[in-house]
């Protein structure tokens, strides 16, 4: 189909494959060969759909990032209070996977008798990324690369079942990654207001530097 457009340089290969394809099911589909303005106008959605998708996929690492940064912030301030009322405690250092980072900021709102008037907040904190953690390690660690209807992904992931690889396979439609993105950047702000607030009650005196560098 020698009628197929072609976009040069190494960055348009994947535009390339997503308009031939699209092309290529409407010829099926006509059972003829497309209008130039047919073709351009695949040619125009497919470059648009693409682009949305390299945008959101960015803001999503960066509101994850921010998302991260806050929850070890908090959860700083929560073991250094800890640490100075009960010097003997076992925690001597933050958590570095998700999940235990997850576990001990939870842990720490149930257990700290002066966040009392927080652990709601909390709670649906944790809720809330323990939902998002989900489709942003699909996305960000995932690879789009299944032939799906348009404005829909299928994420390949490869995860571990016991000693070996196991191919696992999660369609998102475009819109779903859209919103999870907004989420996050909304989850970011709460774990940001939240800090600060903690901040005020655990440690006073380092709230208002604080204030001024978040």
């Amino acid at each position: 189909m020698s009628f197929l457009p072609q976009l040069g340089g190494w960055r348009n290969h994947y535009y390339n494959f997503r308009i031939r394809w699209r092309i290529f099911k409407l010829v099926w589909q006509l059972k003829r060969r497309p209008s130039d303005q047919e073709i351009h106008e695949i040619a125009a959605d497919t470059l648009k759909e693409t682009q949305m998708m390299y945008a959101v996929v960015g803001i999503m690492t960066v509101a994850w990032a921010e998302i991260e940064l806050y929850l070890d912030v908090t959860n700083g301030v929560l073991i250094l209070h800890v640490l100075i009322l009960h010097k003997s405690i076992k925690q001597k250092g933050l958590p570095v996977s998700l999940r235990l980072k997850i576990a001990f900021f939870r842990k720490g709102f149930e257990s700290i008798p002066e966040l009392a008037d927080f652990r709601e907040r909390a709670s649906k904190i944790v809720n809330d990324l323990n939902r998002l953690k989900v489709i942003r390690h699909d996305i960000i660690h995932g690879t789009a690369m299944k032939r799906t209807e348009f404005g829909v992904r299928k994420i390949l992931r490869l995860a571990y079942a016991g000693k070996d690889l196991e191919m696992r396979y999660t369609t998102y439609r475009l819109s779903d990654i859209v919103a999870a993105a907004n989420q996050m950047a909304h989850l970011k702000e709460e774990l940001r207001v939240l800090y600060l607030d903690v901040l005020r009650i655990l440690h006073p005196d380092a709230a208002k530097q604080a204030s001024g560098e978040f």
